[in-house]
């Protein structure tokens, strides 16, 4: 690993680990972070001071898969400027989301969820994980309500309201939505994307029934109607 000012002046930052790999990097505080790769294919959390050219082991993780390299373990940083978090792999609790504020003593587990390909996504680009409005965001398993969207507080991004409003949702066809809550009168309709953004909004005059023509990707939103009787929310995959 090197730095460069762009022009003439290259400094090596590191050569103390033989074999090491370092597929991902990120900056906070000044500080650089990545993962090494030792000459048993195990992999760790670093930290280089390029002031000091230094580096520094906060936590060891599991191997790289062998076939997939950087499926399992570890992948995909993302900074809030305060924490760092990442995907990492401990035999005992599978693959995990994690934080480290830089030390080793603040690196820990964001919460411990129920391992899947959701935990941080098969996709070693960390798809499924972002920061968002100085919250990291990202897919995950929970026993208690399934593979949902979470913040960093460790909240569901996005509740499902309304349980006694009856609402009946179906396609059409391409691109478009039925609606319909008997007894009931539409007036307002919103679709979100799974960050929470609106992406089609829909004025509805007192009515039981609506057609939405949307034209959005397919995917999962959350459908937010408001009726007569109150508001309702529900996540449904649109084709």
């Amino acid at each position: 690993l090197f730095s460069t000012d762009g022009v003439s002046n290259t400094v090596l930052l590191d050569n103390g680990i033989s074999g090491q790999s370092m597929p991902y990097l990120i900056e906070m505080g000044g500080m650089i972070y990545t993962f090494v790769l030792d000459d048993d294919n195990y992999t760790s959390l670093a930290r280089i001071d390029p002031s000091a050219n230094t580096l520094t082991i906060l936590t060891n993780f599991e191997e790289f898969g062998a076939s997939f390299p950087g499926l399992y373990n570890p992948y995909g940083f993302r900074t809030d400027g305060q924490f760092i978090y990442f995907s990492g792999n401990l035999a005992e609790e599978g693959t995990q989301y994690w934080m480290s504020d830089g030390t080793a003593e603040g690196t820990r587990k964001v919460y411990h969820f129920e391992p899947t390909m959701q935990n941080g996504g098969p996709n070693a680009a960390g798809a499924q994980m972002v920061v968002f409005q100085d919250q990291f965001v990202f897919a995950a398993n929970d026993p208690g309500v399934g593979v949902e969207l979470f913040t960093s507080a460790g909240g569901v991004g996005i509740d499902e309201l309304g349980e006694t409003i009856e609402l009946h949702a179906w396609s059409s066809g391409p691109g478009t939505l039925e609606l319909y809550v008997p007894g009931d009168q539409l007036r307002h309709i919103s679709l979100l994307d799974p960050t929470g953004r609106t992406v089609l909004q829909q004025g509805v005059t007192n009515t039981e029934r609506a057609t939405v023509r949307h034209g959005l990707s397919t995917g999962v939103y959350v459908l937010v109607l408001h009726t007569g009787a109150g508001s309702v929310a529900r996540r449904m995959m649109l084709y």
